[in-house]
């Protein structure tokens, strides 16, 4: 039922609600300005030679075992790819709705392409939609929109 992808042209992602600790975690860490939008490899698209560029950053990493920082994730190395490739990664944030976070986004009442359980909170927020034995499709489209 989702939308046609976005038009892709480099690297297309999402970022992460601001009220994720990430944020503010990598802000600090790396001294970034206000403006900086931690992007989560949740969900996103590019054009080919994006994706062989970032192929090869990330078979690099895990070959040298290059741990990233603050925190050693799939998310933190595409951070740190987007923020410190030499070739200066353009992208594109796309809208919440292609990697929509109910459990952050729960007062948004948007249509999502996408909906992201992963992760500590978000698989706790799935746990707790399939204990109250409600229709999980009917919840979601009840929730936010068909």
């Amino acid at each position: 039922d989702s939308e046609k992808l976005p038009q892709v042209n480099k690297l297309s992602l999402v970022a992460e609600p601001e009220s994720c600790e990430t944020h503010s975690l990598y802000k600090n860490y790396y001294k970034l300005n206000d403006d900086f939008k931690y992007l989560n490899s949740g969900f996103f698209i590019c054009d080919k030679k994006s994706a062989n560029i970032l192929s090869d950053y990330m078979i690099n990493r895990i070959k040298f075992k290059k741990k990233g920082n603050p925190k050693n994730t799939d998310n933190g190395i595409l951070n740190e790819y987007i923020l410190f490739n030499d070739n200066k990664t353009e992208f594109k944030i796309l809208d919440d709705k292609w990697n929509f976070w109910p459990h952050y986004s729960y007062l948004n009442k948007i249509k999502p392409n996408i909906i992201h359980f992963a992760g500590g909170d978000g698989s706790k927020y799935l746990s707790n939609l399939n204990k109250s034995k409600e229709n999980l499709r009917d919840l979601l489209e009840n929730s936010y929109g068909k």
